[in-house]
């Protein structure tokens, strides 16, 4: 898997965090507690306070999937192949902060030659839910 510095970091700070120098996170799942979640058209998740779900915007029309791995909204590693079978995909559910890569792909489940790659900032905060990467 690509971006193995992101995962040796991400590791690091859990060992710190476990030796007490951290405090530790609140849970453990790379998904948001369902308390968390919204549904795409909702804009519960106080309005972008902490990580922020994405949409891929395929304006070059070569992916039929995308990986995303990156730091979630508790500080821990998360990674999801998501399908892209149009233009626009929003990735529902899954909160981002910070720094995040986005791996195309040329078929669907993130199998077959990757496409190209994008590097996202993902604000902790900011007026809405969603912020958009294209490649």
């Amino acid at each position: 898997m690509p971006f193995n510095a992101l995962r040796t970091a991400v590791a690091a700070a859990a060992l710190i965090t476990g030796a007490g120098l951290m405090p530790a996170p609140a849970a453990t799942a790379a998904q948001p507690a369902p308390s968390e979640a919204t549904s795409a058209g909702s804009n519960q998740h106080v309005m972008g306070t902490n990580g922020q779900q994405i949409t891929f915007h395929d304006r070059k029309h070569r992916a039929n999937s995308v990986w995303v791995e990156g730091v979630n909204q508790r500080g821990e590693y998360a990674a999801k192949c998501w399908n892209t079978p149009t233009a626009k995909t929003n990735f529902t559910g899954w909160w981002w902060v910070g720094r995040v890569y986005v791996i195309e792909y040329a078929e669907r489940e993130c199998k077959g030659t990757e496409k190209g790659k994008q590097t996202a900032w993902i604000p902790q905060k900011q007026s809405s839910n969603w912020v958009t990467v294209s490649n």
